[in-house]
């Protein structure tokens, strides 16, 4: 359905398996520019979504009229119209100002994913019952409900799931007896998480050990002192086991950190290692499944997460650091796979022991943990499990798919889960 007084939809392609539009795809379906000298006025307002439509209030020249342009997105292309001449063979001068003016900067692509909602309005219907539309002063803000886990929309990427018959490996090394430290100093040891979110985070997760302070009870840390590097005289007596996890830790230390990358604070990322750093994180992963069981019966053990280098040497910030417990078990993740009516929902799940569990929201590389018990830490089994968790962690861990999106290619990604990985109720 055409808005009103608009002559037709003018097509444009968008990046594939994206939304985003290029200046240059954009300059080669018009002739118009935006002129630098002498200067080109030119104003552009997100005025309402409806229809699954973006409607852009548009003036191009202080002295001519606002126009109405129209944008919505269509089997992988920009569908643009407006009141001013736009139609099928013919871009305007005032949509392509407006398509211009939502590209952050002149040689950023404009993503128009935040608007990739056609599907999801009933013909007919201004608004959709999946989405809460505001529009205000502050703008346009387009957000799905609380109560539906987020979409997967046709042409969207899809994981590759490896193989099915890859065995679950088990830490067969024996677990020590817990053999306390009788020096006056608290000796622990720092789960040291890196929040991918941060631009500064450059490395995977490893264990440092570090020195603390007991409270007047002496029964727990108060205090703490000190990260330990290879070279510190410890002045303490450790058992056997605490000097093996040193020897690991350090070792970690040693090949953890990553290529600095350029990050947006505000949005999370979860660890998707390149080819360069794959070693890297194979490595790592080695590491911890030799610390696992080393780790057992530890008393001061702390969870820390980190946004810099931070970690790796001085004194731990105490507001960061939280108790927590790893365990030996190993996770085995699952799925589950429901009908809601107008769309379906698969779920990741995992399982401990035969009971299910849900994933908790806070992102972890190597480890997952449960709304149930969020203090306890299990290693996931290998690194594709951790490249699936990556993936689902874009989507809260829940996928919801409208039944007209379902098509060929994730029927073969659902297929290709069943073959892998087990489904639960």
């Amino acid at each position: 359905m055409l808005p009103p007084n608009c002559l037709g939809y003018y097509r444009l392609p968008l990046a594939p398996n994206c939304c985003k539009l290029s200046l240059a795809t954009l300059n080669q379906h018009s002739h118009f520019r935006n002129r630098e000298k002498p200067y080109l006025y030119y104003d552009m307002r997100k005025e309402d979504f409806d229809h699954g439509i973006l409607r852009l209030g548009v003036t191009v020249e202080r002295e001519t009229p606002k126009q109405l342009v129209y944008v919505c997105i269509r089997n992988g292309e920009l569908w643009v119209t407006c009141n001013s001449g736009t139609d099928e063979h013919f871009l305007s001068r005032h949509a392509y100002m407006g398509l211009y003016s939502l590209m952050r900067y002149q040689y950023q692509d404009a993503d128009f994913e935040p608007y990739n909602w056609y599907d999801f309005f009933e013909e007919g219907k201004k608004k959709s019952k999946y989405l809460e539309v505001i529009c205000d002063r502050e703008g346009l803000t387009i957000a799905l409900k609380e109560k539906y886990s987020p979409f997967w929309k046709a042409g969207q990427l899809l994981f590759e799931v490896p193989s099915a018959g890859t065995k679950m490996e088990k830490i067969t090394q024996p677990i020590l007896p817990v053999v306390l430290n009788t020096d006056n100093k608290p000796f622990g040891y720092l789960l040291a998480e890196p929040l991918f979110a941060y631009r500064h985070c450059n490395h995977l997760p490893m264990l440092l050990p570090y020195i603390g302070v007991f409270n007047k009870a002496g029964n727990d840390i108060k205090s703490f002192t000190k990260v330990l590097q290879v070279h510190d005289e410890l002045g303490l007596s450790l058992n056997e086991r605490e000097e093996e996890l040193n020897t690991i830790a350090f070792e970690m230390a040693n090949v953890a950190w990553l290529p600095f990358r350029e990050r947006t604070p505000a949005l999370p990322e979860p660890f998707l290692p390149a080819a360069a750093e794959l070693q890297k994180a194979e490595l790592i992963f080695a590491f911890w499944r030799k610390a696992l069981p080393l780790l057992q019966g530890q008393n001061y053990l702390r969870h820390y997460y980190s946004i810099s280098r931070a970690p790796i040497s001085g004194k731990p910030h105490l507001h960061k650091m939280s108790k927590c417990v790893i365990s030996c078990a190993i996770p085995v993740i699952c799925f589950s796979w429901r009908d809601r009516g107008m769309f379906y929902e698969l779920r990741m799940k995992f399982k401990v022991g035969g009971k299910v569990m849900d994933f908790h929201h806070d992102y972890m590389v190597f480890f997952a943990k449960s709304v149930q018990d969020p203090t306890c830490f299990y290693l996931l089994n290998s690194l594709a499990d951790v490249a699936l968790l990556s993936f689902f962690y874009r989507y809260a861990y829940g996928i919801s798919i409208l039944k007209s999106h379902y098509n060929d290619d994730f029927k073969v990604f659902l297929t290709e889960l069943r073959g892998r990985y087990g489904f639960v109720r």
